[in-house]
């Protein structure tokens, strides 16, 4: 089994994605910091709220988007996963 990180903002959620990544023969984890990251065999990013603008993901700066259910600090914890992987 692969040993498998989950971002996550709610706990409600953990249920289903770990029976998916279960039945993908994968050991589901949640990730905390991006310094874990090497211990993982897979990455996966579940769905959640919008963006936030400070994310950059927009190329605008405009407060005016119609934008919900905005994490800040698990926006900036997927950018750093996603570089960090690329690495």
């Amino acid at each position: 089994m692969k040993l498998t990180a989950l971002t996550l903002s709610s706990d409600r959620y953990y249920p289903r994605y770990a029976n998916f990544i279960q039945e993908a023969e994968g050991t589901p984890e949640r990730i905390q910091s991006v310094n874990d990251l090497e211990k993982y065999d897979v990455l996966v990013l579940s769905g959640g709220g919008d963006m936030g603008i400070k994310s950059g993901a927009y190329g605008l700066q405009s407060e005016d988007l119609p934008i919900d259910g905005v994490k800040e600090g698990r926006d900036e914890l997927e950018f750093a996963l996603l570089k960090r992987a690329e690495e």
